[in-house]
């Protein structure tokens, strides 16, 4: 689903993605031994909270993106 000429721009932001994500549960899980359950609980929940509004505003911009791709690839619009 990459634009053309964007693959290897999108497989480094997975990858960059990824790697955020393993270190934001680091981070998170060293608390664990610092705080009791239910303030670590309601932190990871309020970390999902915060990943799924991240996620819904970002699908309408994908979801436009995908029903037009001459506009994610400028070079294609010319054609």
């Amino acid at each position: 689903m990459a634009p053309a000429g964007y693959g290897a721009t999108t497989i480094a932001a997975w990858f960059f993605a990824a790697f955020g994500g393993n270190l934001l549960a680091g981070v998170l899980g060293t608390l664990w031994s610092e705080v009791g359950p239910t303030p670590f609980f309601a932190l990871m929940a309020g970390v999902a909270g915060l990943a799924s509004l991240l996620l819904w505003l970002l699908d309408r911009p994908a979801k436009r993106l995908e029903s037009n791709p001459a506009e994610a690839d400028p070079a294609a619009a010319g054609q």
